[in-house]
């Protein structure tokens, strides 16, 4: 669970990244860089931050829906998969050769 309070105090949440990939759906305050990973109601929840209301909603959705619960952990897994080094190494190297593709057709 990731509870930042300011919008624009969290990048991408390794925290996250790691309980998905674990094949965890995550419970995260809804800020800049959680909006980046979760997506609601698939991979985990969302929640405005310091609505704690809303974070015991989540928690409690997650603990006693097994039926709820087992989708989102293979979404999660799923999409922490994108986010391996071999999968980042390959996007790199992608957007390296397509501007070195457009390099060579400009001179």
């Amino acid at each position: 669970m990731s509870a930042s309070i300011d919008q624009k105090a969290e990048g991408l949440s390794l925290s996250l990244l790691e309980g998905m990939a674990a094949g965890l759906p995550v419970v995260a305050s809804n800020i800049s860089g959680n909006q980046d990973l979760v997506q609601h109601g698939q991979t985990g929840f969302l929640f405005p931050p310091g609505d704690h209301a809303k974070l015991a909603d989540a928690l409690t959705t997650l603990l006693c829906s097994k039926e709820l619960c087992d989708p989102m952990r293979t979404r999660a897994a799923k999409l922490a998969r994108e986010y391996d080094w071999p999968e980042v190494a390959r996007q790199y190297l992608n957007v390296y050769e397509a501007a070195r593709a457009l390099a060579r057709t400009k001179g």
